[in-house]
């Protein structure tokens, strides 16, 4: 039977809004590169996809490369997107579907500890994972791609553009990037609860797995096809039973590099306890390097409920400081998304930013 607590944590949170028909887009945005509108319905233009597998930063990283034969063709631009917290790179299809077919090729790779990467007792945090995206470009021989990066995929994209600016043609930050107050971090925390409560229950089939996550009100609406897909990537049978291949081990980690701690309630007294000393562990000011980002920069920020009103992750004015203080940058609010909607939904409005933001001279 499935854990009761994890279920409940799965089905509290409330629900967003669908978005109705967004094909329309496709058919009318100009492509990028140098496709045509009007060759992009010929079989060349069909999404593919392939896996493998790259040793890079003494650790095995799993990739996914979505193309099609016409961008290949051409010489077509590629986006390289990092997913957030407890993700995996299959987040991404929906991006990558838009993407590809505008004539940009898309990789996405799991981090260290998720998916079919490597999963080390070390070398986490935004800056263990800077250094395996430098040396993951290095050993693939990418240059200068889109990077795109999801909530802590976001942070190590701003970080990386930071140091490593001439590796980059454009930075897209999605719904993360600025310092929460106490507060707001105390909100996020319990936003996570269910993500991590997911990680410590088993359950007796895929099925009931999938069954769990698509009941949760926070995806309900906007369940698709790259959600089950992303869902079905991370599972893994052990004993019998089926449970979400990141080792909680990981995410204490993660937490412990943001002077948190991977239980809530531990995290909250904590920031009780030492207030300031948490916030200067947490979001010291080499996480917000704003003034050595040169390269232009997107900014996407979800406004909608995760679990009640106030907690997103990325607040307004957390993102207009953003575009204040990087020198080349664009902020965009997606409306009708909420920190994970954003990433899986469709979205016309939020597909034509990201494009316009790409071809815009």
């Amino acid at each position: 039977m499935v854990d009761s607590t994890a279920e409940a944590m799965l089905l509290e949170t409330p629900t967003m809004s669908d978005f109705g028909n967004q094909s329309s887009f496709y058919n009318k945005h100009q492509m990028f590169g140098n496709l045509a509108a009007d060759e992009a319905v010929s079989d060349d233009s069909e999404i593919l996809y392939e896996d493998f597998d790259v040793f890079a930063n003494d650790i095995n990283i799993h990739y996914g490369r979505w193309y099609s034969k016409r961008n290949d063709a051409v010489g077509a631009p590629t986006a390289v997107c990092v997913h957030g917290l407890t993700a995996n790179h299959r987040c991404w299809g929906t991006y990558a579907e838009l993407l590809v077919k505008s004539g940009v090729n898309v990789i996405g790779y799991d981090l260290r500890g998720r998916g079919l990467s490597s999963k080390p007792q070390k070398g986490y945090g935004v800056f263990g994972h800077l250094k395996d995206l430098y040396a993951f470009l290095n050993e693939i021989q990418i240059e200068k791609p889109i990077l795109i990066g999801h909530s802590l995929g976001a942070m190590i994209g701003m970080a990386f553009a930071a140091e490593h600016p001439d590796r980059l043609s454009h930075l897209i930050m999605v719904d993360a990037g600025a310092a929460p107050t106490l507060a707001q971090l105390m909100k996020i925390m319990v936003v996570l609860r269910p993500s991590l409560a997911r990680l410590n229950s088993t359950f007796r089939s895929p099925e009931r797995y999938i069954e769990t996550i698509k009941s949760a009100p926070y995806i309900a609406a906007n369940w698709n096809s790259v959600v089950e897909d992303h869902c079905r990537y991370e599972l893994e049978e052990v004993n019998g039973r089926w449970k979400c291949n990141i080792p909680l081990s990981v995410l204490d980690q993660e937490f412990q590099s943001f002077g948190g701690a991977i239980d809530p309630l531990v995290a909250i007294a904590n920031a009780f306890m030492d207030p300031l000393g948490l916030l200067m562990k947490a979001w010291p000011p080499r996480y917000f390097p704003y003034d050595q980002i040169t390269v232009p920069t997107l900014i996407l920020r979800a406004p909608g409920k995760n679990r009640e009103a106030g907690d997103e992750f990325l607040t307004e004015d957390g993102m207009m400081t953003m575009k204040r203080e990087i020198k080349d940058s664009t902020a965009f609010t997606v409306q009708n998304t909420n920190h994970y909607t954003i990433v899986f939904a469709q979205h016309a409005e939020r597909d034509k930013v990201i494009m316009d933001f790409l071809t815009r001279d």
